[in-house]
């Protein structure tokens, strides 16, 4: 199996620019989720994540940043999250920054509220993996 290298998708104005870079063991999505096509627009995330699990690197970061979303994304989001959770599980690192813009409390709370049910599930094995940045 080789390891999936970047995989770089433009933002556009209602999906979020995406970087999955293989080679470091970052996932990142910045922007929006506004499509109504969101499980399509995502097939090569899934794809992609699905092929680095399967080799993935001894630490793997997480990083949401978004500015706006829909509840399909929210939904999609926490799939993604809880594969690669799951999938690593206690053989390998991964963390989730929760970025947002400073005073930002709605989406600091929506992160909060989103760790909750990840720790629910049992799926961060250290709360410190969960890290809140505010931008």
């Amino acid at each position: 199996m080789i390891q999936p290298k970047i995989l770089k998708i433009k933002a556009t104005p209602s999906s979020p620019s995406i970087l999955l870079d293989g080679v470091n063991g970052l996932i990142e999505f910045p922007g929006k989720s506004l499509s109504t096509n969101t499980r399509e627009f995502y097939n090569p995330v899934f794809d992609w994540i699905a092929e680095y699990l399967q080799k993935p690197q001894p630490k793997t970061v997480l990083i949401y940043r978004m500015d706006a979303i829909t509840t399909s994304f929210i939904k999609l989001f926490f799939d993604i999250t809880m594969d690669i959770a799951t999938t690593l599980g206690n053989t390998y690192k991964f963390e989730l920054h929760w970025r947002y813009e400073k005073g930002d409390e709605v989406e600091m709370e929506f992160g909060q509220d989103f760790k909750s049910v990840l720790n629910k599930r049992g799926l961060l094995l250290n709360p410190s993996d969960f890290k809140f940045v505010e931008d």
